[in-house]
């Protein structure tokens, strides 16, 4: 009686094992995640031309400041004469938030129609070596804000200047500024011109340009 048991034991377990091997695998679990995909669409930026310096009459042998943080003009030490003088400032616009860079190149010199020149600089420091930038960058309309106050990290101290300062050519934004509410900002810019004693009378222009950079 007793091989036979066992003998009817053994099948009985491989059995079972075989029913619980089943079960197991019937039973197994799955698992799954999902992420989103997104995008946020932003306008394009865009620079426009809003007003020219203007520094109006300068006589010969006289210089003359003009400053963007207020729309003043001096003349140095009182020498010359005053009026009709104007900032000048770019018109920036891009989608609130966008954080946007920004590069300045600009003359050393204006020309007149027989290649004569005329000293020009951008720094804010009045008839002196150098400064900062005489500019700015702000949410105020500068058609009729005669004293803008510049947005976050993009104030006249926030350029910097190639060449080490000296005749610089180029001012750069040391980091990008954010796009305040509304997705309009205005660079805004002075500067100064010098005459000197034997300046040939003539009318001098030249040319500034504004790049803005979207970055992240």
């Amino acid at each position: 009686m007793k091989n036979i048991t066992m003998k009817r034991i053994k099948p009985l377990l491989l059995a079972a094992a075989l029913i619980a091997g089943v079960n197991s695998v019937a039973m197994a679990q799955s698992a799954t995640a999902t992420i989103e995909a997104s995008a946020t669409v932003i306008s394009d930026i865009t620079v426009t031309s809003g007003q020219d310096i203007d520094f109006g009459d300068i006589i010969v042998g006289t210089a003359k400041f003009i400053s963007a943080f207020n729309q003043s003009t001096t003349l140095e030490n009182g020498n010359g004469t005053t009026g009709n003088e104007q900032v000048g400032w770019f018109e920036i616009s891009v989608t609130e938030g966008v954080n946007v860079d920004l590069t300045l190149d600009v003359p050393v010199n204006l020309t007149d129609a027989g290649s004569n020149t005329l000293p020009i600089s951008f720094d804010s420091a009045q008839f002196s070596v150098f400064g900062d930038l005489n500019g700015l960058v702000t949410a105020d309309d500068p058609s009729s804000a005669t004293n803008p106050t510049a947005v976050s990290g993009a104030n006249g101290a926030d350029f910097t200047p190639n060449n080490g300062g000296t005749n610089p050519t180029e001012w750069t934004l040391n980091t990008p500024f954010t796009m305040p509410t509304g997705g309009t900002a205005y660079l805004v810019l002075g500067g100064q011109v010098s005459a000197g004693e034997s300046q040939a009378v003539a009318s001098y222009d030249g040319t500034i340009t504004l790049t803005a950079t979207i970055t992240d």
